[in-house]
């Protein structure tokens, strides 16, 4: 396991301090070399190395003022930094071939102005940073019929509930680098704003180029803090079964088939000893 020098990690904190000065809440994101296994309360959270917050309460410790990252000092295992989409649009192009990812490049620029760009060089994949023009809008997405979850052509928009991985290191060992600016020299409030139905027609345009299947908006699903150590409320909307993948909506149905209650009409449970992680993959961005 990599460990990082004093003054590595005191980069770190540093950083988080100052994405959180220009308005980006900082999300602790595990290294891609840590494996340990992260526990919260009675029950064990594996996050994908590299990709996910290393604490399920992330949500809840980025919105606060200032956030727990400002605060906490910087952990080894848990270098790589994210930030809280609530109120921006980051457009996650998941595309591999660099032609076709520069073609759709050039027309997110021209259809919804500059905007700071992610990137990494061992592959097409990018995302721009925006904000929404009004409130704060949730996850939309198109994505290729053909492929899994994280090898199949899609291109996904990043908002409330969310957060996108903005510093550190890839799993594939490529660093996160920006251009045309970055968190760090281009403060919130000087985002690009960009609307839904911009982000609609862009969709359509998009849509066409990787061959995608009409959009798909994501479920509406609110998650309940605990009352205490050892459950977690969980309520799903009824539209939920019909946009789950296979295994977590087996995950859902199996916990329907230990007993926990349903809520009216619905046959998935309001609780249950044990959260479910619904949307598992779906709170990073590469």
């Amino acid at each position: 396991m990599r460990r990082l020098s004093s003054t590595a990690l005191a980069t770190v904190a540093d950083l988080r301090r100052r994405l959180y000065a220009n308005g980006y809440p900082p999300v602790p994101v595990t290294s891609p070399w840590a494996h340990r296994l992260v526990t919260i309360t009675s029950w064990d959270y594996h996050p994908r190395a590299g990709k996910e917050p290393a604490r399920e309460t992330w949500r809840i410790d980025a919105r606060r003022d200032p956030p727990a990252a400002v605060i906490d000092p910087a952990d080894p295992d848990v270098a790589n930094t994210g930030i809280l989409t609530d109120g921006l649009r980051a457009i996650d192009v998941d595309v591999d071939d660099p032609v076709l990812a520069a073609a759709c490049d050039r027309v997110i620029v021209d259809r919804l102005g500059p905007a700071p760009r992610r990137f990494r060089r061992n592959s097409g994949r990018f995302h721009r940073l925006y904000r929404a023009a009004k409130g704060s809008p949730g996850h939309r997405f198109i994505a290729h019929p053909e492929g899994s979850k994280y090898d199949r052509l899609m291109i996904e928009v990043w908002g409330h509930d969310s957060q996108v991985v903005a510093y550190g290191e890839h799993p594939s060992g490529a660093v996160l680098e920006w251009e045309s600016g970055s968190p760090l020299t281009v403060r919130r409030d000087q985002l690009t704003a960009i609307t839904e139905p911009q982000v609609t027609e862009l969709f359509s345009i998009l849509g066409d180029m990787i061959g995608a299947l009409p959009e798909r908006q994501a479920p509406a699903v609110e998650l309940h803090p605990p009352d205490n150590t050892t459950s977690t409320s969980v309520r799903v909307e009824l539209s939920l079964a019909e946009m789950l993948a296979d295994e977590p909506h087996r995950e859902v149905e199996s916990l329907a088939d230990r007993g926990a209650p349903a809520a009216p009409g619905s046959r998935f449970p309001t609780s249950a000893r044990r959260r479910v992680i619904l949307y598992r993959g779906l709170d990073d961005i590469y």
